[in-house]
């Protein structure tokens, strides 16, 4: 079986992290990102550093963009059919990390109220949203047969205050 294809465009403080577990599994990571330190450090774990963000998406299974770029950083030009892009960064209604033609396929979102306040690449695009990630994770719908599948996370307190439980638990219970 061929090893799963990610592509990272910017990785950010926690892209580098993910970066190196997906290595550790055997995944192929190609990263671009502006910032030298942190494609060193990704090319010292094991990832392919290239110089453009169409580079880093060539033929990759899975997309991630960690920018908070206020202008498109990936085209959906440059995408294969059946891509899983996990975008990340840019929040702001005024900001995205997609150009239009990526944001064409099913838009799956953490919360849809928040999307339609917080999300550029959503409102700039005029996309709609096929589902919240929790609606799929519980069955409500199935899973979208599209060329290009967006996953929109805009990062919501209730994860944040989840994952704080997790940690505190784990620190009680050593």
């Amino acid at each position: 079986m061929e090893r799963l294809r990610i592509g990272y465009i910017g990785i950010g403080l926690m892209g580098l992290p993910m970066t190196r577990r997906l290595l550790e599994r055997g995944y192929a990571v190609t990263v671009c990102d502006i910032a030298t330190a942190r494609t060193d450090a990704a090319r010292a774990a094991g990832a392919t550093v290239v110089a453009t963000p169409a580079e880093a998406v060539r033929d990759a299974d899975v997309v991630v963009t960690v920018t908070n770029s206020p202008e498109p950083v990936l085209r959906g030009k440059w995408l294969k059919p059946g891509v899983l892009v996990n975008a990340v960064g840019a929040v702001g209604p005024t900001h995205r990390e997609l150009d239009d033609d990526a944001m064409r396929g099913a838009l799956i979102v953490d919360s849809r109220e928040a999307a339609l306040l917080e999300s550029g690449d959503a409102l700039l695009a005029g996309a709609n949203i096929y589902a919240e990630l929790g609606e799929l994770l519980a069955g409500a719908k199935p899973r979208p047969e599209t060329e290009i599948t967006v996953f929109k996370s805009l990062g919501l307190a209730v994860e944040d205050l989840a994952a704080a439980k997790l940690v505190l638990d784990a620190l009680q219970e050593s």
